[in-house]
């Protein structure tokens, strides 16, 4: 750091001496012959062509000025001041952070990712100084599960028993939770007709599908029984004396 030590008028004197910040400036007083970029080393020598110091020029016209550093480059303008002597108002530029502010000067306040350390959110970003993010869905589908969320922990899905519950299967009644799994009794498809084939479809139910198998037609004066279209039918008669 140097001290800025600029020659100036008796009645400016007191802003003569103040420490120049190591961050690059720039100072520009509109189509005056000391516009130019200027290293924050300014001194004695730092002259305009009429002999003044730049800085106290600067900050009598109140010449635009930036800070610039790895972060970015903020704005201000030079200003005379009682006890620091010649200064840009600037900021320094810092690394964006969540606070609501624009810490690297890029006009965009908070836009950066972040953590709300909340583990039932998700895509946590920075808003009006804040992180937060959105409401994480623990539903699992699962009906024989109670669903809720705890911030240190994230989802749980406690498991159920007792509690009826639908398991989507045709094939099943009387369905009820265990365990966590929704479970049932399985559904007796027998419609106690020799012709037809009893099955369980999960998703339409009980089918029935005539057979061509041999039967019993329970009449003592037919022999050949045999299943046809779902009927029990005689291919002959017994034969009488």
């Amino acid at each position: 750091m140097k001290k800025l030590c600029s020659l100036l008028p008796a009645v400016l004197l007191i802003f003569a001496c103040g420490e120049s910040p190591s961050t690059n400036m720039v100072m520009d007083i509109g189509g005056s012959d000391i516009g130019g970029a200027i290293d924050g080393d300014l001194g004695p020598l730092d002259l305009a062509s009429d002999g003044l110091p730049l800085d106290l020029i600067a900050c009598e016209h109140g010449a635009p000025c930036q800070l610039e550093n790895e972060f970015g480059v903020c704005s201000g303008s030079w200003k005379c001041d009682a006890k620091d002597g010649p200064r840009c108002t600037a900021v320094e530029p810092e690394v964006e952070i969540c606070d609501g502010n624009d810490n690297d000067c890029d006009g965009v306040v908070d836009d950066i990712p972040c953590d709300d350390l909340d583990l039932c959110t998700d895509d946590d970003r920075c808003l009006d100084g804040a992180c937060a993010g959105t409401t994480l869905d623990c539903d699992d589908e699962n009906p024989c599960t109670e669903d809720s969320c705890d911030s240190d922990k994230g989802c749980l899905n406690t498991s159920l028993s007792g509690v009826l519950c639908d398991d989507n299967d045709l094939c099943t009644v009387e369905d009820f939770c265990d365990g966590g799994a929704c479970t049932g009794v399985q559904l007796a498809c027998d419609d106690e007709d020799p012709c037809t084939m009893d099955f369980c479809n999960s998703t339409s139910g009980c089918v029935f599908e005539a057979a061509d198998s041999p039967c019993d037609d329970e009449d003592p004066c037919t022999v050949g029984d045999i299943c046809s279209e779902g009927l029990c039918e005689a291919l002959l008669f017994r034969a009488t004396a």
